[in-house]
């Protein structure tokens, strides 16, 4: 029998209402982040810390983007009760029992790993300070106290009245190496051994009434010596402007010298840039985002810097160095994009010393290429960046020249690399929209936990070359092919293999070098 019109039209409307049901039905399962602009993003929060927060969205892909530009993030399940700090006021005691802090259950990451997030504490009525520390996958305190200022010229008028907070985390980096050497061609004899190569323990966070304020210090031990890694002083969210940052930190040149410890896929960075890569430097730097987040911009003018010895070549004696960076993402779709960037510096030498030196990307090993001191008062850096990622795969490159003006002729030195990963495991690197930097992976099957496996395992390879000889300078000429190995147990820990061989010409140390060298590393 036929079915009439009005049968197969009711059938229809039935199908699109329980479409639309499904549809809405994943939508209120649905992570929902709230941003400051007033647009909402809708999709699965995979990270957020106090920095940045990842979303996988089903139109848009993969985001990154920074904690400052969010307002609130509403999670899929329902938020949980938690306990807060009885109150010295024993009259509070009653108001606090009938208040509970709403925090948004802690859902483990796709691979396993749980997210950080940090929840804000509330005051309940009565109280006027709350401070509690917990694990979140991190190890995070909070303090929240109320901050009230009257009218002293009207007594039912106040001026503030608001809370004031302070968010943090309180983490540590660790990193053993291993190495073994063997020299050809009259390469001089380089040992081996194992030394910690980095140790360092540090807290980093937000604070104000708006948590608009940012810091980090960091304090480590670098090959038995004691270091200042890092302290900033950082103000967000300027109108017109963006971020404001004070204090001793990474100068915003080269790719390897912006990306974080652990965020490096060889254990070292390449001879080609590090030579040139100023390090930590005491500063001011300006930082935003444009053109929703595919153009970064970066200006900062900085002095004195790390010593050169502890991860970059760089030993000029910089009494002033304006340092300008601009980055682009001309195609972004989820996980499959390019990065482009350009880098350009001054150096004004207050004692007349430039100098230029580079390891065979081994820590253990002595500077094979060396400049020593030039009598020279300023030089220009220039540089090149190019990211290309393709799901698993990453491809990167960066070109650096400097040139040195001095009266007795001016000299030209440079160096690049190009380098390529593959995750076997089929994960693909983060980037941070923010910065205009790859950040550190998490494996999507860790040993341990919800969805436990193997780890992430990552080949690489890259191929570096760095010259250093012009003119009556023969600091040398170095190339370098490395091979890597890295198994990432989980977000927290990773092993490093890495294979190379360096050809040396010219310069103190002429001759080859096999590289052989491990590294455990942690960060937490």
């Amino acid at each position: 029998m036929r079915r009439s019109k009005f049968s197969t039209i009711r059938a229809r409307f039935w199908r699109i209402a329980g479409a639309a049901g499904l549809l809405a039905g994943l939508l209120a399962l649905a992570d929902t982040v709230v941003l400051k602009t007033g647009e909402t993003l809708q999709g699965t929060v995979l990270d957020q810390g106090d920095l940045e927060l990842v979303i996988d969205t089903p139109d848009q892909g993969r985001l990154t983007l920074p904690a400052s530009s969010v307002t609130r993030v509403d999670r899929a399940d329902a938020p949980g009760p938690l306990a807060v700090p009885v109150p010295a006021n024993p009259e509070a005691l009653d108001s606090l029992l009938q208040t509970s802090i709403p925090v948004p259950v802690q859902e483990p990451h796709p691979g396993g790993n749980p997210i950080p997030f940090a929840p804000r504490p509330t005051l309940p009525e009565g109280t006027n300070f709350v401070a509690r520390a917990y694990w979140d996958g991190n190890l995070r305190y909070q303090l929240t106290t109320r901050l009230v200022l009257k009218d002293p010229l009207r007594t039912d008028s106040t001026w503030v009245d608001n809370r004031l907070r302070l968010r943090g985390h309180i983490g540590s980096k660790l990193a053993v190496d291993g190495a073994a050497f063997a020299v050809t061609d009259g390469q001089l004899d380089v040992p081996g051994g194992v030394q910690i190569r980095k140790f360092s323990v540090l807290t980093d966070g937000e604070f104000g009434v708006w948590l608009t304020n940012q810091f980090s210090i960091e304090l480590g031990l670098v090959d038995g010596s004691f270091y200042l890694t890092k302290a900033y002083y950082r103000i967000v969210d300027l109108p017109h402007v963006g971020d404001l940052t004070v204090g001793y930190f990474s100068a915003p040149q080269t790719l390897e010298n912006i990306m974080s410890f652990g965020s490096l896929t060889f254990m070292e960075p390449s001879a080609g840039t590090a030579a040139f890569s100023p390090g930590n430097r005491s500063g001011i730097e300006w930082n935003t985002a444009y053109l929703d987040e595919r153009m970064t911009a970066a200006a900062g003018i900085f002095s004195l810097g790390q010593d050169p010895n502890i991860n970059f070549g760089n030993a000029s004696d910089a009494l002033a160095q304006p340092i300008v960076r601009i980055t682009g993402l001309p195609w972004a779709d989820r996980d499959r994009w390019m990065h482009i960037g350009a880098s350009a510096a001054l150096v004004f030498s207050g004692n007349s010393d430039i100098q230029y030196q580079a390891r065979p990307e081994s820590r253990l090993a002595p500077f094979l290429v060396n400049t020593s001191t030039i009598e020279a008062r300023t030089a220009a850096i220039g540089g090149l960046e190019w990211i290309q990622a393709l799901g698993p795969v990453l491809l990167q490159s960066e070109y650096v020249s400097t040139a040195v003006f001095r009266d007795a002729g001016n000299l030209r030195f440079q160096g690049g690399y190009f380098a390529g990963g593959w995750m076997l495991t089929g994960e693909s690197r983060p980037y941070n929209r923010f910065i205009g930097i790859p950040t550190r992976l998490r494996p999507e099957h860790p040993l341990w936990g919800p969805n436990s496996g193997w780890g992430a395992w990552e080949a690489a390879g890259r191929l570096s070359l760095i010259d250093l000889t012009d003119g009556d300078i023969s600091g040398g000429r170095m190339r370098i092919v490395m091979g890597g190995l890295n198994w990432y147990w989980n977000q927290y820990i990773r092993w490093q293999l890495n294979a190379g061989y360096a050809v040396v010409s010219g310069g103190p140390t002429p001759g080859n070098l096999l590289i052989f060298e491990a590294r455990f590393e942690s960060q937490f």
